[in-house]
Protein backbone atom coordinates (compact mmCIF):
# COMPACT_ATOMS: atom_id res chain seq x y z
CA UNK A 1 0.00 0.00 0.00
CA UNK A 2 1.61 3.24 -0.82
CA UNK A 3 0.42 6.85 0.77
CA UNK A 4 -0.71 9.70 -1.25
CA UNK A 5 -2.56 12.22 -1.10
CA UNK A 6 -6.40 11.54 0.15
CA UNK A 7 -6.61 8.04 -0.92
CA UNK A 8 -5.26 6.88 2.61
CA UNK A 9 -8.19 6.10 5.21
CA UNK A 10 -8.05 8.12 8.33
CA UNK A 11 -6.88 5.26 10.92
CA UNK A 12 -4.23 4.24 8.14
CA UNK A 13 -2.60 7.84 8.21
CA UNK A 14 -0.23 7.50 11.11
CA UNK A 15 0.95 3.63 9.79
CA UNK A 16 1.30 4.83 6.75
CA UNK A 17 2.98 8.16 8.11
CA UNK A 18 5.22 6.28 10.28
CA UNK A 19 6.42 3.97 7.11
CA UNK A 20 7.21 6.70 4.90
CA UNK A 21 9.55 8.10 8.18
CA UNK A 22 11.19 5.11 8.54
CA UNK A 23 12.56 4.28 4.72
CA UNK A 24 13.93 7.85 4.85
CA UNK A 25 15.84 7.23 7.88
CA UNK A 26 16.85 3.89 6.27
CA UNK A 27 17.69 5.54 2.89
CA UNK A 28 19.82 8.49 5.15
CA UNK A 29 21.61 5.73 7.15
CA UNK A 30 22.80 3.79 3.42
CA UNK A 31 23.52 7.02 2.04
CA UNK A 32 26.79 7.19 4.05
CA UNK A 33 27.59 3.57 3.12
CA UNK A 34 26.91 3.44 -0.14
CA UNK A 35 29.32 6.82 -0.13
CA UNK A 36 32.27 4.89 1.46
CA UNK A 37 31.78 1.82 -1.26
CA UNK A 38 31.81 3.65 -3.85
CA UNK A 39 34.63 5.89 -2.75
CA UNK A 40 37.15 2.49 -3.56
CA UNK A 41 35.75 2.58 -7.42
CA UNK A 42 36.39 5.91 -8.04
CA UNK A 43 38.16 6.88 -10.71
CA UNK A 44 40.37 10.20 -10.49
CA UNK A 45 37.45 12.43 -12.25
CA UNK A 46 35.63 11.46 -9.71
CA UNK A 47 37.31 12.32 -6.86
CA UNK A 48 37.96 15.67 -8.40
CA UNK A 49 34.26 16.23 -9.54
CA UNK A 50 32.85 15.32 -5.49
CA UNK A 51 35.68 16.06 -3.21
CA UNK A 52 37.12 18.72 -5.31
CA UNK A 53 40.84 17.12 -5.14
CA UNK A 54 42.58 13.93 -7.00
CA UNK A 55 43.10 10.45 -6.08
CA UNK A 56 46.41 11.36 -5.28
CA UNK A 57 46.24 14.56 -3.31
CA UNK A 58 43.18 12.62 -1.23
CA UNK A 59 45.90 9.87 0.03
CA UNK A 60 48.77 12.76 0.70
CA UNK A 61 45.94 14.50 3.18
CA UNK A 62 44.88 11.07 4.52
CA UNK A 63 48.12 9.71 5.32
CA UNK A 64 49.29 12.96 6.66
CA UNK A 65 45.92 12.86 8.98
CA UNK A 66 46.77 9.41 10.26
CA UNK A 67 50.71 10.48 10.65
CA UNK A 68 49.07 13.48 12.89
CA UNK A 69 46.61 11.91 14.83
CA UNK A 70 49.25 8.96 15.98
CA UNK A 71 51.54 11.60 16.87
CA UNK A 72 48.50 13.61 18.87
CA UNK A 73 47.64 9.99 20.64
CA UNK A 74 50.76 8.31 21.24
CA UNK A 75 49.73 6.59 24.32
CA UNK A 76 46.18 5.30 23.37
CA UNK A 77 44.87 5.28 20.43
CA UNK A 78 40.77 6.30 20.80
CA UNK A 79 38.08 4.64 19.27
CA UNK A 80 35.62 7.22 17.12
CA UNK A 81 32.46 6.75 15.21
CA UNK A 82 34.27 8.47 12.48
CA UNK A 83 37.18 6.90 10.45
CA UNK A 84 39.84 9.17 9.39
CA UNK A 85 38.78 9.21 5.83
CA UNK A 86 34.93 9.87 6.88
CA UNK A 87 36.76 12.90 9.15
CA UNK A 88 38.16 13.94 5.70
CA UNK A 89 35.59 13.30 3.34
CA UNK A 90 32.88 15.50 5.08
CA UNK A 91 36.08 17.93 5.27
CA UNK A 92 36.23 18.36 1.76
CA UNK A 93 32.65 17.90 1.51
CA UNK A 94 32.08 21.17 3.64
CA UNK A 95 34.57 23.03 1.39
CA UNK A 96 33.60 21.94 -1.38
CA UNK A 97 29.38 21.82 -1.36
CA UNK A 98 29.12 24.65 1.12
CA UNK A 99 26.85 22.76 2.80
CA UNK A 100 25.63 24.00 6.68
CA UNK A 101 27.46 21.50 9.57
CA UNK A 102 23.90 20.43 10.36
CA UNK A 103 23.55 18.73 7.38
CA UNK A 104 26.92 17.25 7.19
CA UNK A 105 26.53 16.09 11.16
CA UNK A 106 22.66 14.30 10.23
CA UNK A 107 24.40 12.50 7.14
CA UNK A 108 27.17 10.84 9.43
CA UNK A 109 24.61 10.50 12.21
CA UNK A 110 26.87 12.63 15.05
CA UNK A 111 26.36 16.14 16.28
CA UNK A 112 27.05 19.48 14.99
CA UNK A 113 30.01 19.97 17.46
CA UNK A 114 31.71 16.78 16.34
CA UNK A 115 31.54 17.95 12.86
CA UNK A 116 32.82 21.49 13.65
CA UNK A 117 35.89 20.11 15.87
CA UNK A 118 36.63 17.72 13.02
CA UNK A 119 36.38 19.92 10.22
CA UNK A 120 38.68 22.52 12.21
CA UNK A 121 41.40 19.33 13.32
CA UNK A 122 41.23 18.27 9.64
CA UNK A 123 41.87 21.78 8.27
CA UNK A 124 44.48 22.56 10.94
CA UNK A 125 46.09 19.28 10.17
CA UNK A 126 46.45 20.24 6.35
CA UNK A 127 47.65 23.59 6.35
CA UNK A 128 50.36 22.70 9.07
CA UNK A 129 51.65 19.66 6.22
CA UNK A 130 51.17 22.77 3.67
CA UNK A 131 48.16 20.66 1.69
CA UNK A 132 45.83 23.05 1.92
CA UNK A 133 46.32 26.89 1.50
CA UNK A 134 43.13 28.46 2.80
CA UNK A 135 40.67 27.60 5.43
CA UNK A 136 37.24 28.20 4.71
CA UNK A 137 36.60 27.80 8.97
CA UNK A 138 39.34 30.75 10.18
CA UNK A 139 41.47 28.56 11.04
CA UNK A 140 45.39 29.32 10.78
CA UNK A 141 48.77 27.35 10.61
CA UNK A 142 50.80 27.79 13.44
CA UNK A 143 53.95 25.73 12.57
Amino acid sequence: MTCTGAAFIIGEKKRCSDRTTKNKESEQKSMRKIAAQALAEFTDKDYQINLGVSKKEFAQMLDALERAYLKEHKRRLRSTKLTMEDKLILTLIYRREYRSMDSVAGEYEVSRDTVADNIHWVEQTLLNADLLTSSVTCVYKTN
